[in-house]
């Protein structure tokens, strides 16, 4: 719950992400994460130009 929010649950903490391949960034990679709480939930951000996830 959330402090807050008490209507809001935190399910996650931040996600923070580097992704690269072959030592060079991966520009506007799709980033999903996916979970199951009572249903299927996910969350979809895409990464920069120096491959960094931009939020989720």
């Amino acid at each position: 719950m959330s402090f807050f929010n008490p209507g809001k649950t935190c399910v996650f903490s931040e996600v923070k992400a580097h992704l690269t391949h072959d030592g060079e960034p991966l520009k506007n990679a799709t980033v999903i994460r996916r979970w199951e709480w009572k249903e299927q939930h996910e969350q979809r951000t895409q990464t920069d130009g120096k491959g960094y996830k931009v939020s989720l």
